[in-house]
């Protein structure tokens, strides 16, 4: 009796379509849930080329002296610079107006040694980062840059200090602080 019911209800959903519309869902489904995989799979490893600083524009990775080369333009480019004096008690914040260097080469002739790549968001230098810069290309990486500063003092002699700056280069090579 409940076989007659089972093959009656089966063909009224055949003899109206509905079977096959009842059957399709499930697969339906499971191609919405595999595209929607596949997409998040697709954003995961944008995101993991992004935080490991891939340059889409340029299609590849930057090496450290691209990265180097970024801050040291952004200090090249400076008319002055911001020091500090510590003396006894007192910490003093001064401007002075820079004998610029010519390009990147003398820079890196007059400051061997200079750069090195640190890792985010250690010490006081900063800049900090989130993990959303480094997530979107915004801080690949943080380059620390020790230099002379070259000036003239009040009496016009040419006199250098010592500086440490620390810059956040995007995934394609710019510095910024």
């Amino acid at each position: 009796m409940y076989v007659v019911e089972f093959v009656r209800d089966i063909s009224r959903f055949h003899k109206h379509g509905l079977l096959r519309r009842f059957c399709a869902l499930p697969f339906m489904r499971i191609e919405v849930v595999v595209c929607c995989g596949v997409a998040i799979a697709i954003l995961l490893f944008i995101f993991t080329l992004s935080y490991r600083g891939f340059c889409f524009s340029g299609g590849r990775l930057l090496s450290d002296s691209e990265y180097f080369a970024a801050a040291i333009n952004q200090i090249i480019q400076r008319d002055e610079e911001q020091l500090i004096s510590y003396n006894q008690s007192k910490i003093s914040f001064y401007i002075v107006h820079v004998l610029k260097y010519a390009d990147a080469d003398e820079f890196q002739r007059q400051n061997p040694q200079c750069c090195k790549i640190v890792p985010h968001n250690v010490g006081d230098a900063g800049p900090y980062t989130s993990f959303f810069q480094r997530l979107f290309g915004y801080a690949a990486k943080i380059v620390s840059i020790t230099y002379l500063v070259r000036s003239t003092d009040d009496t016009g002699g040419q006199k250098s200090t010592l500086k440490a700056e620390q810059f956040a280069v995007t995934n394609c090579g710019r510095a910024w602080r």
